[in-house]
Protein backbone atom coordinates (compact mmCIF):
# COMPACT_ATOMS: atom_id res chain seq x y z
CA UNK A 1 0.00 0.00 0.00
CA UNK A 2 1.66 3.40 -1.36
CA UNK A 3 1.44 6.17 1.51
CA UNK A 4 0.29 9.66 -0.84
CA UNK A 5 0.28 12.83 0.44
CA UNK A 6 -2.01 15.13 -1.39
CA UNK A 7 -1.02 18.82 -0.60
CA UNK A 8 -4.21 20.80 -1.94
CA UNK A 9 -5.95 23.89 -0.99
CA UNK A 10 -9.26 23.28 -2.78
CA UNK A 11 -11.29 21.60 -0.64
CA UNK A 12 -13.32 19.53 -3.31
CA UNK A 13 -10.28 19.08 -5.01
CA UNK A 14 -8.96 17.81 -1.81
CA UNK A 15 -11.66 15.13 -1.22
CA UNK A 16 -11.49 13.96 -4.52
CA UNK A 17 -7.99 13.08 -4.54
CA UNK A 18 -8.56 11.01 -1.35
CA UNK A 19 -11.23 9.09 -1.97
CA UNK A 20 -9.83 7.91 -5.39
CA UNK A 21 -6.74 7.04 -4.10
CA UNK A 22 -7.96 5.27 -1.48
CA UNK A 23 -10.50 3.01 -3.55
CA UNK A 24 -7.60 2.16 -5.76
CA UNK A 25 -5.97 0.98 -2.45
CA UNK A 26 -3.65 3.88 -1.35
CA UNK A 27 -3.09 5.66 2.01
CA UNK A 28 -4.00 9.10 1.35
CA UNK A 29 -2.44 11.77 3.54
CA UNK A 30 -4.21 15.41 3.68
CA UNK A 31 -2.39 18.99 3.60
CA UNK A 32 -4.15 22.03 3.01
CA UNK A 33 -0.49 24.15 3.27
CA UNK A 34 2.56 24.47 2.86
CA UNK A 35 2.98 24.60 6.64
CA UNK A 36 0.87 21.03 7.23
CA UNK A 37 2.61 19.54 4.45
CA UNK A 38 5.89 20.32 5.94
CA UNK A 39 4.46 19.40 9.73
CA UNK A 40 3.60 15.22 7.95
CA UNK A 41 7.11 15.32 6.32
CA UNK A 42 8.45 15.13 9.74
CA UNK A 43 6.95 12.36 11.01
CA UNK A 44 5.94 10.11 8.11
CA UNK A 45 7.66 10.18 4.72
CA UNK A 46 5.33 8.90 1.91
CA UNK A 47 5.82 6.86 -1.52
CA UNK A 48 4.40 10.01 -3.29
CA UNK A 49 3.33 13.50 -3.08
CA UNK A 50 0.53 15.15 -5.23
CA UNK A 51 0.95 18.79 -5.18
CA UNK A 52 -0.96 21.44 -6.34
CA UNK A 53 1.28 24.45 -8.09
CA UNK A 54 -1.59 27.37 -6.74
CA UNK A 55 -1.16 26.86 -2.85
CA UNK A 56 -1.83 29.87 -0.16
CA UNK A 57 1.49 31.70 0.91
CA UNK A 58 3.95 29.20 0.08
CA UNK A 59 3.49 27.68 -3.87
CA UNK A 60 3.53 24.59 -4.49
CA UNK A 61 6.99 24.82 -6.28
CA UNK A 62 8.29 26.64 -3.33
CA UNK A 63 7.01 23.64 -1.26
CA UNK A 64 8.65 21.15 -3.65
CA UNK A 65 12.18 22.70 -3.63
CA UNK A 66 12.08 23.12 -0.20
CA UNK A 67 11.44 19.19 0.05
CA UNK A 68 14.21 18.76 -2.43
CA UNK A 69 16.84 20.25 0.16
CA UNK A 70 16.09 18.08 2.78
CA UNK A 71 18.23 15.10 1.62
CA UNK A 72 16.08 12.48 3.27
CA UNK A 73 12.92 13.16 1.61
CA UNK A 74 14.59 14.32 -1.72
CA UNK A 75 14.06 11.39 -3.35
CA UNK A 76 10.28 10.83 -3.17
CA UNK A 77 8.70 11.43 -6.38
CA UNK A 78 6.42 14.64 -6.43
CA UNK A 79 3.76 14.96 -8.80
CA UNK A 80 2.27 18.33 -9.88
CA UNK A 81 -1.45 19.12 -9.94
CA UNK A 82 -1.76 22.38 -11.93
CA UNK A 83 -4.63 24.17 -13.51
CA UNK A 84 -2.83 25.68 -16.40
CA UNK A 85 -2.80 23.66 -19.34
CA UNK A 86 0.29 24.74 -21.24
CA UNK A 87 3.44 22.26 -22.57
CA UNK A 88 5.26 24.99 -22.08
CA UNK A 89 4.61 24.72 -18.15
CA UNK A 90 4.73 21.25 -17.94
CA UNK A 91 8.58 21.46 -19.13
CA UNK A 92 9.01 24.12 -16.67
CA UNK A 93 7.83 22.14 -13.55
CA UNK A 94 9.59 19.20 -14.69
CA UNK A 95 13.20 21.18 -14.60
CA UNK A 96 11.93 23.08 -11.18
CA UNK A 97 12.03 19.25 -9.96
CA UNK A 98 8.56 17.96 -10.33
CA UNK A 99 8.52 13.93 -11.59
CA UNK A 100 5.05 14.59 -13.59
CA UNK A 101 2.41 16.51 -14.14
CA UNK A 102 -1.40 16.17 -14.16
CA UNK A 103 -3.51 18.71 -15.43
CA UNK A 104 -6.67 19.95 -13.59
CA UNK A 105 -9.51 18.37 -13.89
CA UNK A 106 -7.54 15.42 -12.85
CA UNK A 107 -8.98 11.80 -14.34
CA UNK A 108 -9.52 9.01 -12.00
CA UNK A 109 -7.30 6.75 -14.47
CA UNK A 110 -4.74 9.07 -14.07
CA UNK A 111 -4.79 8.77 -9.87
CA UNK A 112 -5.10 4.86 -10.24
CA UNK A 113 -1.92 4.41 -12.04
CA UNK A 114 -0.29 6.56 -9.38
CA UNK A 115 -1.57 3.94 -6.81
CA UNK A 116 0.21 1.12 -8.59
Amino acid sequence: MKTILIVEDNALNQRFFYDVLGIYGARPLQAYDAQEALTILKKITPDLILMDIQLPRVSGIELTKQIRSIPHLKHIPIVATTAFAFEEKEDELLQLGFNKVLFKPVHIKELKKLCE
